[in-house]
């Protein structure tokens, strides 16, 4: 496994190319079979690692895009990384653009990276009440038909699992959402 701080560098490299292969490799690194939260948490504490991953996938590529939100799912199945992740500046923000404006892998990625940070008690009510984020959310719900429709049911489900969201999205018709055909149906039921 590459050395962490020579892969942020790679992260923080001024050639594009440069820094798909190294959020490529720490995607690979974060998903091998052996990996446990004794190298998720460390990623996540490596100075400069997660704020040049935040930069990829804001200013790079829509496959470095991809690859950035992939390392952020993986990071994201240690427990503890769960809050950081969440607080982590702009990490949030550049996912809920790019569910906005990609339609490809990098958008299911941005989906599935949310879903998971939105795992753990403790982000459900926050993530719920960023309103954009939910709205972004249920954007992709109502517009796109593939993965990432997909991967947003997820995100929504985890947010309501906590009891008292659940009550506050159904009062507030988030669960109910336009499925493109007609009527309506649930999150529950477009998923």
């Amino acid at each position: 496994m590459a050395n962490l701080e020579q892969l942020t560098q790679r992260l923080q490299s001024e050639s594009e190319p440069e820094r798909l292969a190294a959020v490529t490799e720490l995607a690979t690194q974060a998903d091998q079979r052996n990996v446990d939260d004794a190298v998720h948490i460390p990623m996540m504490r490596q100075e400069g690692l997660m704020a040049a991953v935040v930069k990829i996938s804001k200013v790079d590529g829509e496959d470095a895009q991809a690859q950035a939100f992939m390392a952020v799912t993986r990071i994201a199945r240690a427990d503890a990384n769960a809050r950081p992740l969440l607080a982590f500046p702009g990490l949030v923000d550049s996912a809920i653009s790019t569910t906005k404006t990609s339609t490809g892998l990098a958008r299911q990625w941005a989906c599935l990276a949310l879903s998971n940070i939105a795992f753990t008690d403790e982000n459900r009510r926050d993530m719920y009440q960023n309103e954009i984020l939910v709205s972004a959310l249920v954007d992709v719900l109502r517009t796109d038909t593939g993965e990432a429709r997909v991967k947003a049911c997820g995100v929504l489900q985890n947010i309501a699992a906590a009891e008292e969201n659940k009550r506050e999205m159904f009062q507030n018709e988030i669960l109910m959402v336009s499925s493109g055909v007609e009527g309506s149906s649930t999150i529950a039921q477009d998923c």
